[in-house]
């Protein structure tokens, strides 16, 4: 047992071990991240869909294509924009090529709101307290290539 391992993981001869463990280490980053995420969204009074807009959002994007890039039910992402819409950080603007599109777009308080939950995010990430800027940009690469590999798109 690894040093600060209080569990044996045993697994099958045929699972793939240092991927099984990169897998393992992935899900403890993931659930810490999450939970950095959702802090940083409440300290700003966002909930984590709202949060999530916030950070998709770079430039007008119809909302259909929006939610589904996010994951969302286009009714529940409705709900998610109502919210946001009211707090005066994202507007609705039609489509200049198809009136029938409503696409979203954030405004100067959205863009505002935006920066402070990025810096809330990049401050005290547990993810990358420990590594220097190259292990930093290698996580980044290495993190770029599995996304690209699990959407079809890498080279």
């Amino acid at each position: 047992m690894e040093e600060g391992q209080d569990t044996v993981v045993v697994r099958d001869a045929d699972v793939d071990p240092v991927a099984a463990d990169a897998a393992d280490d992935f899900f403890v980053l993931l659930s810490r991240m999450r939970a950095h995420f959702l802090a940083c969204c409440a300290a700003l009074d966002l909930t984590s869909g709202m949060g999530s807009v916030l950070r998709g959002l770079s430039g007008p994007t119809p909302m259909r294509e929006f939610a589904r890039r996010l994951g969302y039910d286009p009714s529940n992402f409705t709900g998610i924009v109502d919210r946001l819409e009211q707090r005066g950080l994202v507007a609705r603007r039609p489509d200049p090529d198809d009136r029938r599109v409503r696409q979203l777009v954030l405004t100067d308080d959205g863009r505002t709101l935006r920066r402070d939950l990025e810096t809330r995010l990049l401050a005290d990430l547990p993810l990358f307290a420990g590594l220097d800027e190259p292990a930093r940009r290698t996580l980044r690469d290495l993190l770029r290539r599995a996304v690209a590999a699990g959407d079809g798109s890498a080279g």
